[in-house]
C-alpha cells in the first residue's frame, strides 16, 4: 500500500512539475506579450505627441495664413477703392478734355470764319 501511495504521490508530483513548467512557459509568453504591448503603447504615445505638436503648428500656420488673408483682403479693398477713385478722376479728366477739344474746334472754325471775313473785308476795301 505504501508503494502504491508512493507511486501515486510521485505521479502527482510529476504532473505538478509539468503543470508548473507549463505555467512558467505561459508566464514567460505573457510577460513577452506585455513587453511587446508596452513597446507598442509607448510608440503610439510618442506618435500621438508628435501629431499633437504638428497639429499645434498647423493651427498656428492656419492662424498666420488667415491673418495674411485678412491683410490681403484689406489691401485689395483699398486698392479697389483707389482704382474707383482714379477711374472717376479719369472720367472727369476725359470729359474735360473732350469739352476743351470741342471748344478748340469751335474756336478754330470761328478763326477760319473771321479770317474769311477779314479777307472779304480787305478785298472790299481794295475795290
Amino acid at each position: 500500500m505504501l508503494a502504491n501511495e508512493k507511486s501515486d504521490l510521485e505521479a502527482a508530483l510529476e504532473r505538478a512539475e509539468r503543470l508548473l513548467k507549463s505555467m512558467e512557459n505561459e508566464k514567460s509568453d505573457l510577460t513577452s506579450q506585455v513587453a511587446n504591448l508596452e513597446t507598442q503603447r509607448n510608440s503610439v504615445e510618442s506618435s500621438r505627441k508628435k501629431l499633437d505638436a504638428e497639429c499645434h503648428q498647423l493651427r498656428d500656420s492656419i492662424e498666420d495664413l488667415e491673418e495674411e488673408k485678412r491683410n490681403a483682403d484689406l489691401m485689395t479693398q483699398r486698392a479697389n477703392e483707389a482704382l474707383h477713385r482714379t477711374q472717376s478722376e479719369l472720367a472727369v479728366e476725359q470729359e474735360a478734355k473732350s469739352n476743351q477739344e470741342r471748344a478748340c474746334q469751335t474756336l478754330t472754325r470761328r478763326i477760319v470764319e473771321l479770317e474769311s471775313q477779314l479777307e472779304d473785308m480787305e478785298q472790299q476795301a481794295r475795290n
